[in-house]
Parts: structure tokens; C-alpha cells; sequence
């Protein structure tokens, strides 16, 4: 019984992750997209040394303006799934807990960062995973 509610509220908990990742996909694509944007230089005529195809700054500040849009999309819709799991953390009786899962499901950490990061030791803070994640009680 108790490893069904484990992986009913690691499910609940995991909500968030998928939304963080592709946030952080995009943004590394828009972070690219600015370089190139930035290196950008006035047309050059083929056939000059250094000429080639010109890069349409319209196309990549069109696709800098697209990336921007789906990046805000995301942000919106991840926002209540982020706010209901995080109320869900703050309602732990243990802070040590709320402390380990927000990391690992909001900030997207491993536990073996979190453990150093938090001066803990790994063991210390798998149990503290476990513990956190059989406390949690989901929000509906």
C-alpha cells in the first residue's frame, strides 16, 4: 500500500519537472539565437572575400519573438502546477523534507547535488526524498 501512495505522489510531484526542462531548452535556444543575433552584420556582397549568403536579421529576430511567445506559453501554463506543489511542500510537518523535494522537483537537482549542497549526506538525503514523498499529501 504504501509503495502505491510513494508512486501516486512522486506522479504528483513530478508534474512540474517536464515543464522546467523544456523552459530550459528554449531558453537555451533563444540564448544561441541571440548570439547570432548580435553577431550579425550588414548584408555582404557575394563574391567578396568573406561573402556568402547574408543572414535575414527579420527571420531570426521573427524567431527570437516566436521562442519568446512559446517560453511565456510555457511559463503560464506551468504556473499552477508549480504553485499547487509547492503549497503541498509548505504543508510538510518537516522542513527538511519540503526543503529536499522542492529541490529535487522544482529546481530540478539530483540528490547527490542536494545532499552537497545542503551538508547532508547522500543516505541522509535519499531518506529524507523517501520520507518527504510518503508525508506528501497532493492538493486536488
Amino acid at each position: 500500500m504504501s509503495e502505491d501512495k510513494f508512486q501516486e505522489n512522486k506522479k504528483f510531484l513530478k508534474r512540474y519537472k517536464p515543464f522546467l526542462r523544456q523552459l530550459k531548452r528554449l531558453e537555451e535556444r533563444l540564448y544561441q539565437l541571440d548570439d547570432r543575433i548580435e553577431s550579425t552584420h550588414s548584408a555582404r556582397i557575394t563574391g567578396m572575400p568573406g561573402g556568402g549568403i547574408p543572414r535575414g536579421l527579420n527571420d531570426e529576430l521573427g524567431q527570437r519573438e516566436e521562442l519568446e511567445q512559446r517560453i511565456n506559453n510555457l511559463l503560464m501554463e506551468s504556473r499552477t502546477i508549480k504553485h499547487e506543489i509547492l503549497s503541498t511542500l509548505d504543508h510538510l510537518d518537516n522542513p527538511n523534507q519540503a526543503n529536499v523535494l522542492e529541490l529535487f522537483f522544482i529546481n530540478d537537482m539530483d540528490l547527490y547535488t542536494i545532499s552537497e549542497n545542503l551538508d547532508y549526506s547522500f543516505r541522509q538525503a535519499n531518506r529524507l526524498y523517501k520520507e518527504g514523498i510518503l508525508n506528501v499529501i497532493p492538493m486536488s
